[in-house]
């Protein structure tokens, strides 16, 4: 059985951006921010790849995938003396902390059949444990997306995650759980 640590990993950050930051221009101090916490990631042990778009919904909200070769090469850059100058370089473009999810998708790097999607839908399904044949279901669904069916499909990955700092009560246990979700991120194009 594999280690968590040891599995490959991407992280989901949903980025609220500061009104008005222009992190795709190097001139304005956010760009400049934002590329230098770029290439403090980019260099750490572990990283593999790394895409981000601006949601359609928001343009205030970026999301951001990182694919890491594992859990603990995450951590470890987490508690490296990397981190805090990634952190500041963060801190300038964010509007508030960002959400993060650690997700394991169903085939690694996720990016790969997503990498010529020019939009991409990322669907986040909560307490998935409800639902015993939820997983089933899910791969029913893309079962129908891979049969070509769908105009614009280009591909899907799907997988549990883990969010950061989120926990929900069992109210009939009074017992602290992690909230069970799985993310679904459906590459396509429109015609």
């Amino acid at each position: 059985m594999t280690s968590a640590l040891s599995r490959s990993m991407t992280n989901i950050a949903y980025v609220p951006l500061r009104p008005g930051a222009d992190i795709e221009d190097p001139t304005t101090p956010e760009g400049k921010a934002w590329r230098d916490a770029l290439d403090i990631i980019r260099a750490q042990y572990g990283y593999q790849q790394s895409s981000y778009g601006k949601q359609l919904e928001s343009a205030d909200t970026m999301m951001w995938l990182i694919d890491w070769a594992s859990m603990a090469a995450y951590i470890d850059f987490t508690k490296s003396p990397d981190y805090p100058g990634f952190m500041q370089g963060m801190g300038a473009v964010l509007a508030s902390p960002p959400q993060l999810y650690h997700f394991f998708p169903n085939s690694f790097p996720p990016h790969i059949p997503l990498s010529t999607a020019p939009y991409t839908e990322v669907t986040t399904f909560c307490n998935t444990t409800y639902s015993p044949d939820f997983r089933q279901n899910v791969e029913s669904f893309v079962k129908v997306l891979d049969e070509g069916k769908v105009e614009g499909y280009l591909g899907v990955v799907y997988g549990d995650t883990e969010v950061i700092g989120k926990r929900v009560i069992d109210s009939s246990s009074a017992e602290v759980k992690k909230e069970s979700r799985m993310v679904m991120c459906v590459g396509f194009h429109i015609t």
